[in-house]
């Protein structure tokens, strides 16, 4: 048994535990217990009711999360809600209109496109390293702030995510005051 079950359940409880688990871990999936009928094997288990998730796991309750600024652009807004498809569209339709002289490098067009791609594919650590390269170079870019609150999000780190926009959307009202 998992040694941080050990001691909260009777060894008869803990058995039947055991084997509800490796029933549902059945590779035919007729040989599975259905939603139902593990539900109903596992009530009579549940010793504690009404206990939340974050107690039971002896982990400290995450801080509430902050509300979104009131003053963020559409693709601030798209990046809040992880709309990957109306940011490439946003930033196409703010992208550069002629490119001439930039045939080594990636048109905004591409860029923007390898960007949703990476995200797509699930590799938001690499569209976090691109963000902040993007930041680096233009410090004032709003699209490198909000995709970089996107990748965050992405990883997990919507506290982070939020907090960046946050930052984002106040210092903008500071400079524009």
């Amino acid at each position: 048994m998992d040694s941080s079950l050990e001691g909260q359940y009777a060894n008869d409880d803990a058995t039947k535990l055991v084997e509800l688990a490796s029933k549902r871990l059945q590779f035919e999936a007729r040989e599975r217990p259905d939603t139902k009928f593990l539900l109903t094997a596992v009530t009579p288990l549940q010793k504690q009711k009404e206990v939340a998730s974050h107690v039971l796991m002896g982990l400290t309750k995450t801080a509430a999360v902050l509300p979104l600024p009131t003053m963020l652009s559409p693709l601030g807004k798209a990046c809040a809600r992880m709309d990957l498809t109306a940011i490439h569209d946003i930033l196409l339709k703010t992208g550069y209109k002629n490119e001439e002289g930039a045939e080594n490098e990636l048109s905004f067009q591409e860029w923007t496109q390898q960007v949703q791609d990476i995200l797509n594919t699930k590799k938001a650590e690499l569209a976090l390293r691109d963000a902040m390269q993007a930041q680096v170079c233009i410090p004032d870019w709003p699209t490198a702030f909000y995709l970089q609150a996107l990748a965050l999000s992405k990883l997990g780190m919507e506290t982070d995510a939020r907090d960046m926009l946050n930052d984002f959307a106040a210092s903008r009202s500071a400079s524009i005051a």
